[in-house]
């Protein structure tokens, strides 16, 4: 199959140095790390995530709109109208498939610039301000019900998974 050819190829750039062996190395090691993650995620027996619901086409649809606009004022219903589907469909499909049900993976996206703002350091009041909560109070009370953590515990946390 490709992996092979893939393979081969690779084979024959590392036995035979030639001109622009290096370089060839290189970009059939990212072809090949690319057909793995391909081949991982085109499984029908995939685990429920982003992968396996973009493969489907009303639910992928819902996806793009979720990750073009994420701060649109989504419901389950108009996301449901933008997959072509009833709500109940809709909702048990894509749960089905991604692994979580759409309010979840929404709030999941919408709290990532958050997340990221955190692990940048960036002050909870200026991060509750960009987020167009009325003070850090309030943002960190809702960023705890969503998350289970406060932005400061967040912050620290993320702060330390980074190298």
């Amino acid at each position: 199959g490709v992996v092979g050819g893939i393979l081969a190829l690779l084979q024959r750039e590392a036995d035979h140095r030639t001109p622009g062996s290096a370089a060839m190395v290189t970009r059939l090691v990212e072809v090949l790390a690319l057909q793995v993650v391909r081949a991982w995620a085109l499984r029908e027996d995939a685990a429920p995530s982003w992968a396996s619901g973009a493969r489907d086409p009303a639910v992928g649809r819902a996806l793009a709109r979720i990750h073009a606009e994420p701060d649109a004022p989504w419901s389950v219903a108009s996301l449901a109208r933008v997959a072509g589907c009833s709500r109940s469909r809709f909702s048990a499909r894509f749960t089905a498939l991604v692994g979580v049900p759409p309010a979840t993976y929404l709030r999941q996206v919408r709290l990532q610039p958050v997340a990221d703002a955190l692990a940048r350091g960036e002050r909870v009041g200026t991060v509750a301000h960009e987020r167009g909560y009325g003070s850090a109070a309030a943002f960190s009370r809702a960023y705890k019900r969503v998350t289970g953590r406060s932005p400061r515990q967040a912050r620290r946390e993320l702060k330390t998974d980074i190298p």
